[in-house]
């Protein structure tokens, strides 16, 4: 019988599934290690991505927070600017009142009375002066009580006095002003400039 040794050949089919073997490892890891670089870039790519946008939104948010802090800024002037506005305007209605007291004081006194000075404590006018005569201070009284500008018309003190060598009487008259309402005036809506 012959003997054929297959030892070797055994060996170097051994050998060559070794080598196929190591050659599809070799493979496949460089495969593993080529997706794992290409995933690797991709992320760090679309990272520095996110990185930049979130770097221009915190610059754009500090942007906007300073113009938000302008605008509650400008709401606070407007509506300080509207209440000067308003007072103003409310002042605007009554700065004739004075003026009115006079007008109405100087259509009631009669020719032969003369003031001597007028206090206006709001509501509450007093005024003193001479009259010719107790029926001079009287018609006065009652001009001023038909006035609708007075009410409450009461006279405090009459008495003698001289001016000079003319005898005069001194009085002193306390009236209450009724508040005559003028037209109401038309507050402007100041609009807001854009």
């Amino acid at each position: 019988m012959i003997r054929v040794n297959l030892l070797p050949y055994r060996a170097q089919r051994w050998r060559v599934a070794l080598l196929k073997h190591l050659v599809v490892f070799v493979g496949v890891l460089l495969v593993v290690v080529v997706v794992i670089i290409g995933v690797h870039v991709v992320t760090s790519a679309h990272l520095d991505g996110l990185t930049e946008t979130q770097s221009s939104l915190v610059a754009e948010n500090r942007r906007l927070r300073k113009k938000i802090g302008q605008i509650r800024n400008i709401d606070k002037l407007r509506a300080d600017v509207e209440g000067k506005l308003a007072v103003v305007d409310k002042l605007q209605v009554g700065r004739f009142r004075s003026l009115a007291v006079l007008l109405a004081l100087a259509e009631a006194i009669p020719e032969n009375v003369w003031l001597n000075s007028l206090q206006d404590a709001g509501t509450k006018i007093k005024v003193t002066g001479y009259g010719e005569s107790n029926n001079a201070v009287a018609g006065f009284m009652r001009a001023l009580d038909r006035s609708p500008r007075f009410s409450h018309v009461q006279l405090g003190v009459i008495k003698r006095g001289r001016i000079g060598k003319t005898t005069v009487r001194n009085f002193s008259l306390s009236m209450d002003e009724v508040v005559v309402t003028p037209d109401p005036v038309k507050i402007k809506k100041h609009r807001r400039r854009r």
